[in-house]
């Protein structure tokens, strides 16, 4: 695969393996693997609910400094990402007052990048609406780091308190003439940040509406590997099977 030419392989059939396979669909159970990650999720978040309240009361009497000291201790030390956050967005939650100077100390210009990923995510997976509504002003900014501006929008597609007007912010974003390969890159990332939004709320169709509707305006102008690719990667994270038309006809190129 290069921007410019495709490669393609048929692999042999494996003929001999299936011939006493049953043709029949009454011989299988028929799932939706996508419900059963649903319900292992909800688990998950359930677990994962208890955990942060605890956090949130134990960080009650923490002072900002002392937080953020403890937050770049891990960050330095290397801990695994899953428990850099955690504590972080457990401060944020109990002193919502302090989120300002937090976004204003991670998007400053000498962060250490390879500490954005966690304080993006502490910052995401913080409750209050002042994360959200910090992550939007980021999101918004277009002053703000194109790769700050990334972050901002993966982490408010993956909150619960967002809904269809962020979908059809992220539409609008993806449809947006850009005007540097900066932006360029803010639009694909919108794309696919849609998806993981409609992926996330299978059942909310005004969310799925924005999203299918932009498969559909893109794929209709769609010219080179880089710009189908962007259309895959939205097809897959909306995990939306009435899509894969868009997809198939790309399985069967014979050169």
């Amino acid at each position: 695969f290069s921007k410019s030419e495709w490669s393609l392989q048929r692999p042999p059939a494996a003929a001999a393996a299936l011939a006493k396979a049953s043709r029949a669909l009454t011989d299988y159970v028929w799932e939706n693997p996508f419900a059963a990650a649903a319900r292992e999720e909800q688990v998950t978040q359930q677990g994962d609910s208890q955990d942060h309240q605890r956090r949130v009361a134990a960080m009650r009497e923490v002072a900002y400094p002392v937080a953020l000291d403890r937050f770049t201790r891990l960050l330095q030390a290397g801990a695994n990402i899953n428990d850099q956050w955690r504590d972080m967005a457990a401060f944020l939650d109990a002193h919502p007052q302090q989120v300002p100077a937090y976004v204003e100390h991670i998007t400053a210009p000498g962060f250490p990048a390879g500490h954005k990923a966690p304080a993006f995510l502490a910052l995401g997976q913080a409750r209050t609406p002042a994360a959200r509504d910090a992550l939007l002003g980021v999101y918004r900014e277009r002053s703000q780091q194109p790769a700050d501006r990334m972050r901002s929008s993966l982490a408010l597609a993956l909150r619960a308190d967002v809904g269809a007007p962020l979908a059809k912010e992220l539409k609008a974003e993806a449809l947006r003439p850009p005007q540097s390969p900066e932006e360029a890159a803010v639009s694909r990332q919108a794309v696919l940040h849609l998806g993981v939004l409609a992926g996330a709320r299978p059942g909310e169709g005004a969310i799925t509406e924005e999203a299918t509707s932009l498969v559909q305006q893109l794929a209709s102008t769609a010219r080179t590997p880089e710009d189908w690719s962007v259309v895959f990667g939205l097809v897959g994270n909306l995990a939306e099977g009435t899509l894969l038309s868009q997809v198939v006809q790309w399985t069967h190129l014979q050169d």
